[in-house]
């Protein structure tokens, strides 16, 4: 089962700090398919992803997948099921195939 809410962008804080050169060093990567972001924890990420991703979709610049994961999703197949829905709007089908594929 699919928990939609981890599917979704979360909201950045009403105190956010600005990384300009950060999202622009990003953005000057248009042609490429997938950026992971990795850093340890409380350095961030989720708060400059998540707002440097709905600055995206604002400018329609952008198909994005989002998927939040905890400890819960180390089961393989659990995981491949939030990836494949996380990129479902890149790639339309994608979970339907692999929901296929697990049954």
């Amino acid at each position: 089962m699919i928990l939609l809410t981890k599917l979704q962008i979360p909201e950045p804080p009403y105190n956010l700090v600005l990384r300009p050169r950060l999202a622009a060093r990003l953005n000057g990567w248009e042609r490429v398919r997938l950026i992971a972001v990795t850093a340890p924890a409380g350095y961030g990420k989720t708060t400059f992803a998540s707002s440097w991703g709905r600055a995206l979709l604002a400018q329609d610049a952008a198909v994005l997948g989002w998927v939040a994961l905890d400890e819960d999703d180390n089961d393989p197949v659990q995981f491949i099921s939030y990836l494949a829905a996380a990129l479902e709007p890149a790639a339309r089908g994608l979970l339907a195939a692999m929901q296929e594929i697990a049954a």
